[in-house]
């Protein structure tokens, strides 16, 4: 089951019934399940806005088409099917005009720590758990609590 990949902790505590937040996270991951599971946890539970893209590509075209940049990028590194990864997305987003400081986590069993850490960017190890995934994303936007 696609839950077990992600998720070994149920939704409890303070996590169960945050209130809603203004800030705006970006989700990329080629697998449909995994992408609409971290939808659903980041918005009913975290109380995110949530753009997602299944691909580096749609992910680009979607990026191009906002007003304004979301505060959060949550990228899956191995993005099958796609031309690049999701350190390189990374690079390509932070390039936007505007897009520049935007936090990233990478999720991954597999990325290369040398350069997820190179560019300060939070690592998500493969599976997790719903409290550590929820803690990074806060933790993460933490800094940008008073914008």
């Amino acid at each position: 089951m696609i839950q077990s990949v992600c998720v070994q902790d149920p939704p409890t505590g303070e996590h169960a019934t945050l209130p809603k937040s203004q800030k705006t996270i970006l989700i990329v991951d080629d697998e449909r399940p995994i992408l609409n599971m971290l939808r659903e946890i980041l918005v009913d539970l975290g109380g995110y806005d949530v753009l997602v893209a299944p691909s580096s590509r749609e992910a680009l075209l979607l990026a191009a088409g906002q007003e304004e940049p979301p505060h959060l990028l949550l990228l899956d590194y191995a993005l099958l099917g796609s031309a690049l990864n999701g350190i390189e997305l990374y690079d390509l987003l932070h390039e936007r005009e505007g897009w520049q400081g935007i936090p990233a986590i990478i999720a991954s069993c597999n990325a290369p720590e040398h350069e997820v850490h190179l560019r300060g960017l939070g690592l998500l190890s493969k599976p997790f758990a719903l409290e550590k995934l929820l803690s990074m994303v806060a933790d993460a936007l933490a800094p940008l609590a008073s914008r």
